[in-house]
């Protein structure tokens, strides 16, 4: 059968539901064009599989550039957006605390920017951003705190925040506050700071407690001259004991209260506290008035030394005027509790000289992961608010890197803000051209799209013209049947319209028809190529069978001639040649009977394509449809013939060595001819030299022999 003579040229790769359904139905149809030997219409075909291939070129032109914008999108329009966004909310945030600052303060901008700038620098070191460094400030300008003091204070406020429980909200408020109310000079914001911490870390209390306790003794303690670390010192105290801050700072106030009036005054009461404290009156009354802790102190442990020996603690507390319930439950804990309060005022006094308790404790919380990161965090954050949209996508992608890339952004976009404004609105137009390309690529992309299909749809349209004008004039078995089960609306209706189909009373009959000539046909060349070749076959098992009797006629006579000695040899010899010869004459006979086996069938196949034949060609109306299947046939085997012809020529081959193995035979029966006459002679001489009386073993002397 003929290869397709229609060609769907579908090359290109199709997307979308409707291209794929169009793709499937234009391999449909090669498909069931494969067995057409010549298409009537396959130039009208191959032009539409051209359309279609150009169609699908443009398409996928069209594919490309959606993607090509659909990338651009994703990987330059949709992060410069959100880089923009984060960094415009970034710079609108730290401009709200600018404006904190310079609400509180009347600094000018210039010296607004310096702080400004401070607070990023300090965000990058510590995991406090510069938004919460600039309000820290602002709510310290608003405490009262000195211009030249709001860095430090926002250092140490935003320390406390890490290093301790409380927020930079509070811990700033108590400590300016602290700062007033005690009148602690604002360069000591640090030492209150490492105070405070140094008493958490080493008191059963936490520093929230510790500065809330502070805050209620600041104003009495200050009254007594009790330094700033003597009241941290027993405002730990006190707090390690359970005594909560109103509490414990009313009762405690009201204390120091009492003995400053009655130092004041010269009361009696003087003389019981001194007697308590182990000491004269007047020396009570010099230390109240020069070192106050010294005597509170020497009067807490003296009530624990009296109770010891005997006294009851409650009629001490009597007689020192502290009868309030609150008040005397205040100075029995620190009483009971030993050197506890002496040794907190110690530990607060050598914190405050020391003043590193704070920054130890906030480098080791700057060491864990989360303030690492957030410190990460800070830096983007510093970037975003120096240099704005254009640099952070490149800096965002290397701040986990390393942080010198990092200080190579900062430089570019030093470079960038000192660059004039034409300058840096070309700079703009740039970063907007780039993000507007995604979306416009995307757009140019569909349009393609929709201009491929529309080609491909045309080139679609021509092929399955083409497919039903084939269907309506087709005289190709092998067409018709293709078309006939096709479920396409083109091979339907070229079907039916089909004249031949008509005329068989429908496309399957005619098929089949076309189909039984067809095979028939084959069968045929078939039959006629092993009728050849048993031919061959038989005249050569006769040429055989000729040479092997008369091979046998030859030993025959041969041994027929041979005297009694070489006879039986000769006759075995001739035996032999007679079985052969029986042989080749069976084969003979068989060879002979399958060529006339093979004629026979020949015969009746024959007849049956004829009438195959005549069908197609009745219906079809010419003589064309079998004349082309004959063809067909005979070009296709005429390999097959000559095949038939080399085994011809292998078979002359074989009886030419026959006759040579002949030969050999007939060599070898006068060989023992030969032999038998020497034997003979051989005899003769023999008899001779015995002598006159011996005679020649054999004939009628036999008898008489006398060499038995």
């Amino acid at each position: 059968m003929g290869k397709a003579s229609i060609t769907i040229a579908v090359n290109a790769k199709w997307n979308g539901k409707q291209l794929d359904n169009a793709e499937k139905t234009l391999r449909r149809l090669t498909t069931l064009s494969a067995a057409s030997s010549k298409s009537t219409t396959a130039d009208l075909a191959k032009q539409g599989g051209a359309w279609a291939e150009l169609g699908g070129k443009i398409y996928n032109a069209g594919v490309k550039t959606e993607k090509v914008g659909k990338m651009l999108t994703q990987s330059v329009t949709v992060p410069l957006i959100a880089i923009g966004a984060y960094a415009g909310k970034t710079a609108i945030q730290f401009d709200t605390a600018m404006a904190n600052v310079r609400k509180t303060t009347n600094m000018s901008n210039g010296e607004i920017e310096k702080l400004a700038r401070s607070a990023q620098e300090l965000s990058t070191k510590q995991p406090v951003t510069a938004e919460t460094l600039l309000n820290i400030e602002a709510l310290g300008a608003q405490l009262g705190v000195a211009h030249d003091r709001l860095e430090s204070f926002a250092e140490v406020t935003s320390g406390l925040d890490i290093a301790t429980n409380m927020d930079f909200e509070t811990a700033g408020k108590q400590m300016a506050q602290f700062a007033n109310i005690t009148q602690m000079s604002q360069d000591k914001f640090k030492n209150y700071g490492s105070t405070i911490v140094d008493l958490g870390n080493h008191l059963a209390t936490t520093e929230a407690d510790i500065s809330n306790m502070a805050l209620r003794l600041a104003g009495a303690g200050t009254a007594a001259k009790f330094s700033q670390a003597d009241i941290l010192g027993m405002s730990g105290a006190m707090s390690s004991l359970g005594i909560k801050a109103e509490a414990g700072g009313s009762a405690m106030t009201r204390i120091i209260q009492d003995i400053s009036k009655n130092v004041a005054n010269g009361s009696d009461v003087v003389e019981e506290y001194a007697r308590v404290a182990g000491m004269s009156a007047d020396q009570f009354s010099d230390a109240w008035k020069n070192r106050p802790m010294e005597a509170i102190e020497a009067l807490v442990e003296g009530l624990k030394r009296t109770s010891d020996s005997g006294e009851d603690m409650n009629v001490t507390l009597e007689k020192l005027g502290i009868k309030n319930i609150r008040n005397s439950d205040t100075m029995r804990r620190l009483a009971n509790a030993g050197d506890l309060l002496r040794n907190s005022v110690d530990r607060a006094n050598n914190a405050w000289e020391q003043n590193t308790a704070l920054q130890d404790e906030v480098n080791q919380r700057n060491e864990s992961l989360a303030s690492r990161l957030q410190v990460l965090k800070n830096k983007v954050d510093s970037i975003a608010i120096s240099i704005g949209r254009p640099l952070v996508n490149a800096v965002i992608s290397a701040l986990e890197a390393c942080d010198p890339l990092i200080q190579g952004v900062v430089d570019l976009a030093d470079a960038f803000s000192k660059m004039d404004t034409g300058q840096q609105q070309f700079v703009l137009a740039m970063v907007g051209i780039a993000a507007a390309a995604g979306p416009v690529l995307t757009v140019l992309g569909k349009l393609g799209q929709g201009v491929g299909t529309a080609v491909a749809a045309v080139g679609k349209g021509a092929q399955d013209f083409g497919v039903w004008k084939d269907a309506l004039v087709t005289t190709d078995g092998a067409q018709m049947r293709a078309y006939a089960s096709a479920d396409m609306l083109s091979t339907k209706m070229g079907i039916a319209g089909n004249a031949a189909a008509k005329a068989a009373g429908g496309a399957d009959n005619y098929v089949a028809a076309w189909q039984g000539y067809y095979q028939t046909s084959q069968r045929v060349v078939d039959l006629e190529g092993k009728y050849a070749t048993a031919v061959t076959k038989s005249s050569t098992a006769a040429d055989k069978a000729k040479i092997a009797v008369d091979k046998y006629k030859e030993a025959a006579k041969l041994a027929a001639s041979a005297d009694e000695d070489g006879k039986a040899a000769a006759t075995e010899n001739a035996s032999a040649l007679k079985a052969k010869a029986d042989a080749a004459n069976r084969a003979a006979k068989a060879s002979a009977d399958n060529v006339k086996s093979i004629k026979d069938e020949i015969d009746v196949t024959t007849k049956a394509r004829d009438t195959y034949g005549k069908m197609v060609d009745e219906w079809s109306g010419s003589t064309k449809e079998t004349a082309k299947v004959a063809k067909e046939i005979a070009d296709a085997n005429k390999k097959t013939n000559s095949s038939v012809l080399d085994s011809a020529n292998a078979l002359k081959k074989q009886a030419d060595a026959a006759k040579q193995n002949s030969g050999a035979l007939k060599t070898l029966g006068n060989g023992v001819k030969t032999a038998a006459t020497g034997f003979k002679d051989f005899a003769v001489g023999l008899a001779t030299s015995i002598g006159p009386a011996a005679r020649v073993c054999g004939g009628s002397n036999r008898n008489r022999c006398r060499c038995r």
